[in-house]
């Protein structure tokens, strides 16, 4: 069953449902109280840059309510606008004026938007297919059509697809949902829905 998670600075919300609400809207502050409202044991969590730490909580209301799935066939389709610009940024402006300063590869790791890609598959054991786009457009359509097209090659049973970005501290969204191969015929319909509620506009089609 379709189920979706979306996160905005003070709020966290499944299926509508009000999960975690704050009054900081700062991301450092937010992400660790949801962290620990959310009362989740998992000590990587802290060395995450922020585009990483916000995939990591918009899956967390979702993924253990799905049941069980095989890993094999649970793929993971993510989009976003800006990637892991703000980690970029923050890397290399300091990598090139700050003398002395050395960083470790771990570091380095979270430039790489498709990062988050790895923290959820290690997380939650997906093995299936995986992909992350850059796009100018926050919606799920180019995402539906790249589930569709795994769905129909039974390539994927699941899949957790999203939207997330992180501009830094006080600037990020996301909407993550969990679907399977048995909501293929109402998965136009799905994203329309998707689309309309959480990013507030009527450009997606029905095809």
């Amino acid at each position: 069953m379709a189920t979706y998670c979306s996160i905005q600075p003070n709020f966290i919300k499944h299926n509508e449902e009000l999960v975690f609400s704050a009054h900081s809207t700062e991301a450092d502050n937010f992400f660790l109280d949801a962290y620990r409202h959310l009362d989740v044991a998992y000590p990587k969590f802290h060395k995450m840059d922020g585009f990483c730490q916000l995939g990591f909580l918009t899956a967390l209301p979702i993924v253990p309510k799905a049941g069980t799935y095989d890993p094999q066939k649970t793929g993971l389709l993510l989009a976003s606008k800006s990637g892991s610009y703000y980690t970029d940024n923050n890397y290399f402006s300091r990598v090139f004026t700050e003398e002395g300063v050395y960083y470790s590869p771990a570091q380095f790791t979270y430039t790489l938007p498709s990062a988050v890609l790895g923290e959820l598959s290690i997380q939650h054991n997906f093995q299936g297919e995986n992909y992350f786009l850059l796009q100018s457009d926050n919606s799920f359509d180019l995402l539906k059509d790249y589930a569709k097209a795994l769905f129909q090659d039974q390539k994927l049973d699941n899949c957790l697809m999203g939207w997330m970005d992180y501009y830094g501290p006080d600037q990020f969204q996301s909407t993550f949902l969990w679907i399977d191969r048995s909501e293929l015929h109402d998965l136009d319909t799905i994203i329309l829905n998707i689309n309309k509620t959480c990013f507030d506009y009527g450009k997606a089609t029905v095809s």
